[in-house]
């Protein structure tokens, strides 16, 4: 069965890739196979022949993406929205930093930056090659895998054995083999996106009225599958958010009335499925989930280290002096990888507190309260630009809106998970962000019109950076 889900995965891929290289340039194709490859390769390689190492093809489609920019606007910074290129250098700029300060490895740093800048170099070229069309066309392909994603959940569920102890997590979709734990946050994302987008589509247009029930049925359903208890707290956000910024009509009170009803009802069937988080969604249980005082991974981690206390923590137990405490220990000096030359000496004598399991503390022993802050603002920028970014039509009003939610949901997950420094769900996340980016190159009163030449033959001439 496996084998035939794999080939279903690879034919929607395939399918997907051919329809969109006919219409547009290599280079968009590319941006697109990232991220497309990077919501099944995970689940390929666990079920296929397919070696570990494809798991870098990714890096190396970026880099020819890179070398095509440079390439074609000779070395200019042109097209780049100014904004995304400042948070972005004062970042590379902390991590120097710190490096001098810290003076380690060169190996380690660049396998750092690998990690973390990855997924910004891809958002800007996201922001500079996508146009508006592209927008529908990616959250189409995103509901597509969705859609197989609640027949993979459903199999995982239902007909592959597990121990009751950690039954949730081995059920990750297309995210993972099935078989290992890891996968079910960015299993997470996909249905936070997926139903951000259906929400505020039919709010502000009043489209797609059952393509709305079936995310939210279907999001809620595999959440309760795979114990992702984290989706329940952010739909109600993604609820809340949706209602205020999205155009007021009485489609606000019926979504608003259904969104809890569904809420409640999703909850009652992940008790159904695991009956030990009866009761879970109380206050009282929930504050205590995120800052219990054995640590999140339980025996053999941090007693203190938690969601909402990793960042005291490592500040209090790994960074001891100031200059540690502002700037860290140094990009990659914390990093770990499935190569032994690449895992840090730190990694080695730390890995058992759990600090890598929350992108807050992971970076926070990097680069310190200044790195983690600067972090902060690259999604903190995308926001900004979904809040201030003019736009025309309701469908565009629709992309700034989502943008804007999805911002504030990573920043959450910042806190939450590491989910945001891997690539099958970073990708996939920074590519939905920058789509207010994308629209500011749209020429007020002139729909469609670019403000920089459209990418093929288009980045070799002169233009002016966007905010």
């Amino acid at each position: 069965m496996n084998y035939i889900i794999s080939l279903l995965a690879f034919v929607q891929a395939f399918y997907y890739l051919n329809r969109i290289s006919k219409k547009t340039t290599w280079v968009v194709t590319l941006i697109y196979f990232e991220v497309i490859y990077n919501l099944i390769i995970k689940f390929l390689i666990g079920n296929t022949p397919l070696p570990s190492m494809f798991n870098y093809l990714s890096d190396v489609v970026l880099i020819i993406i890179l070398m095509a920019f440079f390439r074609q606007s000779f070395g200019k910074v042109t097209g780049i929205p100014r904004t995304m290129l400042l948070c972005g250098s004062v970042l590379l700029v902390v991590s120097l930093v710190s490096y001098a300060i810290n003076l380690y490895s060169p190996l380690q740093y660049l396998w750092g930056f690998r990690n973390n800048f990855r997924f910004i170099l891809f958002a800007i070229m996201c922001a500079v090659y996508l146009q508006k069309q592209d927008i529908d066309t990616i959250m189409d392909i995103l509901y597509g895998f969705f859609l197989t994603n609640i027949l993979v959940v459903s199999y995982q569920f239902f007909f592959l054995p597990h121990t009751r102890v950690s039954f949730g997590d081995f059920i990750s979709g297309l995210f993972s083999n099935g078989s290992v734990r890891g996968g079910n946050g960015s299993l997470n994302w996909l249905m936070c996106i997926v139903c951000t987008y259906q929400t505020v589509k039919f709010l502000n247009e009043g489209k797609n009225t059952k393509r709305l029930m079936l995310c939210w049925a279907g999001a809620l359903y595999m959440a309760a599958l795979a114990e992702i208890k984290l989706l329940f707290i952010q739909l109600v956000i993604i609820c809340a958010l949706a209602v205020v910024i999205c155009k007021k009509s009485w489609r606000s009170l019926v979504f608003t009335l259904a969104a809890i009803l569904s809420i409640l009802l999703g909850i009652q069937l992940l008790y159904i499925a695991f009956p030990e988080f009866d009761q879970f969604f109380r206050w009282e249980t929930m504050l205590s989930y995120v800052t219990h005082q054995e640590g999140y991974a339980g025996k053999g981690s941090a007693a203190g280290l938690d969601r909402l206390t990793a960042i005291p923590y490592v500040l209090k137990n790994f960074l001891p002096n100031w200059s540690e405490k502002l700037f860290g220990i140094g990009l990659g000096n914390a990093d770990y990888s499935s190569y032994s030359f690449l895992v840090s000496s730190f990694y080695r004598a730390n890995s058992w507190t759990g600090y890598i399991f929350f992108s807050s503390s992971f970076i926070t022993v990097e680069l310190g309260i200044i790195g983690f802050a600067v972090y902060l603002m690259w999604f903190l920028n995308d926001i900004r630009k979904a809040v201030t970014v003019s736009v025309q039509t309701d469908q565009e009003k629709s992309a700034k809106d989502m943008a804007a939610i999805i911002g504030l949901i990573a920043i959450m997950t910042i806190f939450s998970n590491q989910t945001m420094k891997l690539e099958a769900s970073a990708y996939m996340v920074n590519c939905v962000l920058t789509f207010p980016f994308i629209l500011a190159k749209t020429v007020p009163g002139q729909a469609g019109k670019p403000r920089v030449p459209t990418i093929g033959a288009r980045i070799g001439k002169n233009t002016q950076l966007l905010g």
